[in-house]
């Protein structure tokens, strides 16, 4: 065969297979499908996690691509492991029914396969796909057990269109039944088929993005289109929506969204079209008040942030070493001395709302000191133990006292409070009994604050008593010298007596 032949003949086929393409409009498939292959100690995002959240009630993740939300009762309990993988709901918090939501898959549904397990004998799934129960692969069943005792039972169930092709969000709905036994979702698998259209995709202006003010959105398509969209990211093309409205001219966008839209010409729907236009808010962090006033060396909470948005914000202070400090993370103040400064919390912005910073003037004024305690009596010479009674001062931010029996006056800190050796004592009032000779150091305390130190010195001396009894007493003149024990061998007791 000539070389010009076999061009010719190859060129036939490849125009006849073309042909065949346009004709038969050949649609290919692909499938996508997730079991939870790690667990949440390793990546808490590979599955719907939330230990420390018990008030959640959606929780949005992407699995190989594709995001996936889940909507459950506040309270319930969800976990992943490598050996149950997803887990929903722990005794006694079993939700009755969940639902997992996917808004991410282009194309035909062709079909849905599920693998669950739960002990109840109602327990099931239920696929729905563009507002469309899906029914199980061979039956007219639009629900399907996933009664199963142990994980080697788990069951698994494959969804198909009832008729016709089906396209937009895929919602799968588990139910319980009234149980206190956790749910397992063991494996998910979502079959497409490209959609064969010969409309062409419609084109949505600005592209995905963050902005920082309000977007004048435009969505264009081929001569002759019709224009649906939606801003709930459900498919504009599936019929009923009622949150599909048709495009005729541009408009604004002030806050994100994600806009979906689809062209449909002579009946006909291109694929869809998708563009998160995300429209940064004002983060609206303030403080209630302009001033703020606390006493040194005083520690304080400052201004309650308003923070409707609970952004994370930094808290700062202009002169942290000579007037306050602050914590960075919960805006806690600690005095550090007489003066003024400013305390700012600082919002350094993030995909959903715009950079800010508030601030307030901070006064830290000298605290009013305590006034002495009084001591009673206030020293003196004494020839028996003394009952001392010290009193505070007439003032409620008294809380005790601070004493210490010393030679030597007792240093005080910076604050003006005694050393940690000291003793302490409670209340407005307290007493000692001293019997020996001393020096008494007292002082007031309150929260963070100290009265001037005052002494009191006692000099005590108490009498040497003796008290003898004697059957007899028999005057004596004795040495005791003895220079043996022979010679002490010599004296002896008189009968009788008692020493």
């Amino acid at each position: 065969m000539s070389y010009m032949k076999k061009f010719y003949i190859k060129s036939l086929m490849a125009f006849m297979a073309l042909m065949l393409v346009g004709i038969f409009n050949v649609a290919a498939q692909e499938t996508w499908s997730y079991d939870w292959p790690t667990a949440a100690s390793k990546d808490k995002n590979a599955g719907f996690y939330n230990f420390s959240d018990q008030t959640l009630t959606t929780q949005s993740r992407v699995f190989n691509g594709k995001e996936w939300t889940i909507n459950v009762p506040a309270g319930t309990y969800l976990a992943f492991t490598t050996s149950n993988k997803q887990n929903v709901g722990k005794s006694p918090n079993i939700p009755e029914q969940f639902t997992l939501v996917s808004k991410d898959f282009e194309g035909v549904i062709k079909q849905v396969k599920v693998k669950a397990r739960h002990t109840h004998k109602d327990a099931a799934v239920a696929v729905n796909v563009g507002g469309t129960d899906m029914v199980v692969l061979g039956t007219s069943d639009t629900k399907a057990s996933t009664t199963a005792s142990t994980a080697t039972k788990a069951v698994e169930h494959t969804f198909v269109a009832p008729a016709g092709d089906l396209m937009g969000d895929i919602t799968l709905t588990f139910t319980t039944g009234e149980s206190t036994a956790t749910y397992y979702i063991i494996y998910l698998e979502v079959v497409t088929e490209e959609i064969a259209t010969s409309v062409a995709d419609p084109v949505i202006t600005p592209a995905t993005g963050i902005y920082d003010e309000a977007q004048t959105v435009t969505i264009s398509a081929e001569e002759g289109a019709e224009i649906y969209y939606t801003l709930d990211e459900s498919d504009p093309r599936n019929e009923g929506n009622a949150a599909a409205v048709k495009y005729t001219e541009p408009f604004t966008l002030d806050k994100t969204a994600t806009i979906t839209a689809a062209a449909r010409n002579n009946g006909e729907w291109s694929r869809r079209a998708k563009a998160t236009i995300g429209i940064r808010q004002p983060a609206g962090i303030s403080f209630p008040e302009k001033e703020f006033t606390i006493f040194f060396p005083d520690d304080s909470d400052g201004l309650k942030l308003n923070n409707p948005n609970k952004v994370k914000v930094k808290y700062s202070s202009s002169n942290a070493q000579g007037v306050a400090a602050v914590a960075s993370s919960s805006g806690v103040i600690w005095a550090m001395g007489v003066g003024d400064c400013v305390i700012t919390a600082t919002f350094d912005g993030d995909d959903n709302y715009l950079p800010a910073s508030c601030s307030y003037e901070l006064h830290v004024l000298e605290k009013e000191p305590l006034a002495a305690p009084t001591i009673s009596p206030d020293g003196g010479d004494f020839n028996k133990a003394v009952e001392v009674t010290i009193t505070g001062p007439a003032d409620e931010r008294l809380e005790g006292f601070n004493y210490m029996i010393s030679d030597k006056e007792p240093e005080l800190d910076e604050y003006g409070a005694m050393p940690a050796s000291c003793q302490s004592a409670e209340g407005t009032s307290f007493a000692l009994t001293l019997d020996e000779p001393c020096t008494l150091w007292v002082q007031a305390k309150g929260h963070l604050l100290w009265s001037p130190m005052v002494k009191a010195t006692f000099n005590i001396v108490l009498p040497v008593e003796a008290a003898f009894s004697a059957q007899e007493c028999t005057p004596t003149a004795w040495s005791c010298n003895f220079d043996s024990e022979e010679e002490l061998a010599g004296w002896t007791q008189s009968s009788g007596a008692q020493w």
